[in-house]
């Protein structure tokens, strides 16, 4: 195994660990119909680790607001989330505003679905990504 290949797997099996730091979302990658034949990446719902950062985006300013209710709980119209970028243990290739994101709702039992806006950070080993109501 090459450098690259140990850092994106340690990237998916340590930092989004699910019974460390991360946890499962679902990634649903929707292709414009415009891409078609081979070079049409896949499209469809894969299971993979996340590191989620729960905030409240103001999608004109795009900073963070700590506003809560009354128990502690952020209001999301919005994540940010770290994913393996890797075929195997994450998403290869990202389309934002066509991908989407269904990440848990803590301590609810309901998830919710998200529209993926904006890549934030992409490396060799992860993308980070925003996502929005």
């Amino acid at each position: 195994m090459s450098f690259i290949s140990e850092l994106k797997t340690d990237f998916a099996d340590v930092f989004c660990d699910p019974t460390e730091f991360g946890e499962n979302i679902v990634y649903t990658a929707k292709r414009p119909d415009y891409i078609e034949g081979p070079a049409a990446p896949e499209s469809g719902d894969k299971t993979i680790p996340a590191r989620v950062v729960r905030d409240k985006i103001n999608p004109r300013q795009n900073n963070v607001s700590r506003e809560n209710d009354s128990q502690g709980n952020f209001p999301i119209n919005g994540v940010r989330f770290y994913i393996s970028r890797d075929a195997a243990d994450g998403i290869a290739t990202v389309q934002p505003s066509f991908d989407k994101v269904t990440i848990p709702i803590k301590g609810s039992g309901t998830a919710e679905v998200l529209t993926v806006t904006k890549i934030l950070e992409e490396t060799i080993a992860y993308w980070y990504l925003q996502a929005e109501k």
